[in-house]
């Protein structure tokens, strides 16, 4: 084995440890953005929700109040 294919073998080696670190690196940012979405999801859930109820509740009144003015 030469000086330069032991050279070639250690330069792989670290190429190999970089890419493992850069694939740890990875799953731990498609982690933090999936934690990211179902929070926003629920978020908008709730949103969503608060304003079914408070457009239910605003068209009840406003029936209510048509209904006692007469239109």
């Amino acid at each position: 084995m030469t000086n330069t294919d032991r050279e070639l073998g250690e330069i792989s080696a670290k190429l190999d440890g970089l890419k493992e670190q850069v694939s740890k690196g990875f799953e731990g940012i498609e982690k933090k953005l999936d934690d990211h979405e179902s929070r926003i999801r629920s978020v908008e859930v709730k949103a969503t929700r608060n304003g079914l109820v408070a457009g239910g509740i605003i068209s009840v009144g406003i029936a209510f109040l048509r209904h006692k003015l007469g239109w």
